[in-house]
């Protein structure tokens, strides 16, 4: 219901008023993780749970996933950051012992921080008529359809998740540099595989990035 010391990627925070998110971590133990051993599937799984949920509430074509797992959803002409995920791993040696996916999701949230008011947004600022949403239902929804990813083969997920991206293709523009690329191809692993003055660079962070979403 309510978080006090909530974090993003990159020592970033993730604020937000009492009993009007979703809040939620989930812990999968060692015995919980089948022969999956990459972050990424399970990185993957759950954007595609949390996207899966708002389509109860917004056509497709209202939400995007920016790379790797946020959610973005459009307001007027501006694509406004609505859910991110972030996936805490554990390794004993080369084994995966256990994985916590912590998901945040802005479902009444009216007020934002300085630094983000500006890019944030909350499903209730999107709908008409926001009665029928209820925070335990959606939470419930995107545990059920989590669940339900995590039964999926991998390649399965890699190839659901490529396509809601929707990235291959597309130019980038690189935050540190401010220089553009192409993706090429995202690998097994998510990353992605740009092409910038005919050379070949890896990216894994999203952060590192910015893109058009339409």
């Amino acid at each position: 219901n309510s978080q006090k010391s909530g974090f993003g990627r990159n020592g970033k925070s993730w604020l937000g008023d009492s009993y009007k998110n979703i809040y939620l971590s989930i812990a999968l133990s060692s015995t919980m993780l089948k022969n999956h051993i990459s972050p990424f599937y399970y990185q993957a799984c759950s954007v595609l749970a949390v996207q899966a949920s708002l389509f109860l509430y917004l056509s497709p074509d209202m939400i995007r996933i920016k790379y790797p797992n946020d959610i973005y959803i459009r307001q007027n002409m501006s694509w406004k950051k609505i859910s991110g995920i972030l996936i805490q791993t554990e390794y004993i040696g080369s084994h995966l012992e256990s994985v916590i996916i912590g998901i945040g999701l802005n479902v009444f949230q009216q007020e934002y921080h300085e630094t983000i008011k500006d890019k944030a947004i909350s499903l209730s600022q999107i709908l008409d008529d926001d009665d029928h949403v209820v925070i335990q239902s959606l939470q419930s929804s995107i545990l059920s359809n989590l669940f339900e990813y995590l039964e999926c083969d991998e390649q399965d997920i890699y190839k659901l998740w490529c396509n809601a991206l929707n990235i291959i293709g597309k130019e980038i523009t690189i935050v540190n540099t401010g220089e553009s690329a192409i993706v090429e191809s995202i690998g097994n692993n998510g990353t992605l595989h740009v092409i910038q003055d005919n050379k070949k660079l890896y990216i894994d962070n999203g952060d590192s990035i910015y893109y058009d979403l339409n």
